[in-house]
């Protein structure tokens, strides 16, 4: 299913000109102490700056993209820009230093 994951993320990204930096997993499908029951905690890094209307109208296309290939399943969507990701992954407690901490590259 990751593999899948990222095709789908990778296609509605190309779709609307973003550079992938990278996709990470994580929460507790990426720590392996999930249920059946777990949603999936994504963090996507593009290169471009994102306007919040960008932000939302990406994250809505992806969002339903995810539903339509895997209905039943729970996705918890963030997307940063590479510079905003750069700035916060050492900066303790915050999405990106928990992804950085604990999550897996799809």
């Amino acid at each position: 299913m990751k593999d899948d994951l990222r095709r789908e993320i990778e296609s509605a990204l190309r779709e609307e000109n973003f550079t992938l930096v990278k996709i990470i997993l994580f929460g507790s499908r990426a720590r392996g102490n999930h249920t059946s029951e777990s949603d999936w905690d994504i963090l996507i890094v593009v290169k471009e700056q994102l306007s919040p209307v960008k932000k939302r109208d990406i994250w809505l296309k992806i969002y339903r993209a995810l539903h339509r290939k895997f209905p039943g399943n729970s996705f918890d969507i963030i997307i940063k820009s590479e510079q905003e990701f750069e700035s916060e992954k050492s900066v303790v407690n915050t999405i990106s230093s928990e992804a950085m901490k604990e999550g897996i590259l799809l």
